[in-house]
């Protein structure tokens, strides 16, 4: 397991739980992890299109399953924290040479997420 897996694990494990004392906690963490992911681009990488990967996959499964179990998969403190924490990772170093694959696909979780919503309203 590579520094970036192991930092990124740990923001995932952190960020599932969010109360008061603990978002002061999951901010530093995601700061951090921004960081991290700009020191080298090639590894930064894989490493965002596997997990903004995830997020999609799991976000299209919801959408496929249509049940209440599967939208609160959705609809939890970590999935919300980890595209967020997507959103900050690819804003940072957007000026870096970064593919598109991973901004197509960061884009398309963040609109998948946005319809799962408005199919829990419906």
């Amino acid at each position: 397991m590579s520094c970036l897996q192991g930092v990124y694990r740990s923001f995932v494990q952190n960020a599932k739980f969010v109360n008061a004392a603990s978002v002061p906690h999951i901010h530093f963490m995601a700061s951090c992890v921004v960081e991290m992911f700009g020191l080298d681009m090639a590894a930064s990488y894989q490493q965002a299109f596997t997990g903004i990967r995830q997020l999609a996959v799991l976000l299209r499964g919801a959408l496929a399953m249509r049940t209440k179990d599967a939208f609160r998969e959705v609809y939890c403190w970590q999935t919300v924290n980890c595209l967020e924490l997507w959103a900050k990772v690819l804003a940072a170093h957007a000026d870096k040479q970064v593919r598109i694959p991973c901004f197509f696909n960061a884009a398309s979780a963040h609109v998948r997420c946005l319809n799962a919503h408005s199919e829990v309203g419906a």
